[in-house]
């Protein structure tokens, strides 16, 4: 099984991204979480998918889904979340 491992400040752009859609509905932040966790689970079994990132001082790959990008590295078996962060956001600034 692939898999997928996360940073503590991914973990808390989940829980804090899920909130804030709650805010206005239940339904949609647990239909958002569920997204993020299928396209977490598609990236540590083809972790090659996403797009190479050279501009950061880590070397990261970023994949899209939806209005959020996804920052990880790829494992020998899975990946390494760094952040999950809405595009609008100061991306450069967070990570």
């Amino acid at each position: 099984m692939s898999q997928i491992i996360l940073s503590p400040q991914a973990a808390i752009d989940i829980r804090e991204t899920w909130e804030f859609i709650a805010l206005e509905n239940v339904e949609a932040a647990d239909k958002w979480q569920t997204q993020i966790q299928e396209a977490l689970e598609l990236l540590a079994k083809m972790p090659s998918m996403g797009r190479i990132r050279n501009e950061f001082s880590l070397p990261l790959r970023s994949f899209v889904k939806g209005n959020y990008i996804i920052f990880y590295q790829p494992l020998s078996e899975g990946i390494n979340v760094f952040r999950i962060l809405h595009h609008a956001r100061d991306i450069t600034s967070l990570l």
